[in-house]
């Protein structure tokens, strides 16, 4: 009988507990395609994932290797891809945002130094609250996966 309570009481205990708090959004899977010589931009790939109970919004992307970089996203208008800027992007609370080649994407402009196969960029990514995710983005070259499983990556939140 003694025993039986004392289970009880545990499980009880476990029930009542508070569940631990959902991790920080992250940058995973980040890879930048190698540019040709002579190219003035370049493309990047990333999966944005949101643990959390709400929704983020991602409002800028920066780093000291590109003068800019711009959210973009591939439409199909009249049987044409067309790409389009993005001013914001959101991440759904408990969610993921996936920038993969012919969808999302970011448009890296004015690269500040070469970059070739296995170089890492870092990129930091605004949110509208202010935060920022800070993630490495490997560089890789054309011909390769496309789906990013060469890059590695790591997130923070500042």
């Amino acid at each position: 009988m003694r025993a039986t309570l004392l289970l009880t009481a545990t499980l009880l205990a476990a029930a009542c507990s508070p569940s631990p708090e959902p991790g920080p959004p992250s940058i995973q899977g980040a890879w930048i395609r190698e540019a040709p010589p002579g190219a003035s931009m370049t493309a990047g790939y990333m999966t944005v994932e949101n643990p959390g109970g709400k929704d983020i919004e991602l409002v800028e992307v920066r780093s000291d290797d590109f003068e800019s970089i711009e959210l973009h996203v591939t439409v199909t208008e009249d049987g044409v891809a067309r790409m389009r800027r993005e001013d914001s992007v959101v991440v759904p609370a408990s969610g993921s945002v996936e920038f993969a080649p012919g969808g999302r994407h970011l448009m890296l402009f004015g690269q500040a130094r070469p970059l070739a196969e296995g170089d890492s960029v870092q990129l930091v990514i605004g949110l509208a609250d202010g935060t920022e995710l800070r993630g490495t983005a490997a560089v890789v070259r054309g011909g390769h996966d496309h789906h990013g499983r060469q890059a590695r990556s790591e997130s923070s939140k500042k």
